[in-house]
């Protein structure tokens, strides 16, 4: 059982949801290599972040017309196809003390989902010059250093050690 689930279980009774991770396969390639690391807390930080700044210049190069890469707005927009997301949605094992940190970088990782299917909208429609506004200080720069942030404070969180040491 998920952190989420075992927490809506235990505070209303909501029964577990089922598995609907998406399968390996179904997972871009750049994404599913970084699933099979793993460091505290089921989640390999350091990839986490270096794939959210990774789409920085995949979606630069898609603006430019460097890039041949099929995208799509519905698949970007989702929040739970990348490893960061999948890891949220369903493997997540963070300390109860954390899960004010956690459900804020739910939060932000969802809006920069959102964020950058605008930005590939924008790119779709012609509008290159207001998408790379956007992907150098727009809402979806905004949201991709709040979830790199985010990201880095609960790794903190989650592999310092608690308590005095002595």
């Amino acid at each position: 059982m998920t952190l989420i689930n075992r927490l809506r279980h235990d505070l209303d009774g909501t029964p577990e949801a089922a598995d609907s991770r998406p399968a390996e396969s179904d997972l871009p390639s750049p994404i599913a290599a970084g699933r099979s690391e793993s460091s505290d807390g089921g989640m390999n930080f350091y990839s986490a972040i270096q794939s959210h700044q990774a789409w920085k210049a995949r979606l630069g190069a898609y603006a430019r017309g460097d890039s041949h890469e099929e995208l799509d707005v519905a698949t970007i927009c989702r929040d739970d196809r990348c490893a960061l997301g999948i890891w949220l949605h369903h493997d997540a094992h963070v300390p109860l003390a954390q899960f004010g940190l956690f459900n804020r970088l739910l939060d932000e990782h969802a809006e920069f989902h959102r964020r950058a299917g605008e930005v590939l909208r924008l790119i779709q429609s012609g509008e290159g010059e207001s998408a790379r506004l956007e992907l150098a200080k727009g809402q979806y720069a905004r949201m991709s250093h709040k979830v790199i942030a985010t990201l880095s404070e609960l790794h903190l969180a989650v592999t310092l050690p608690t308590g005095p040491t002595h």
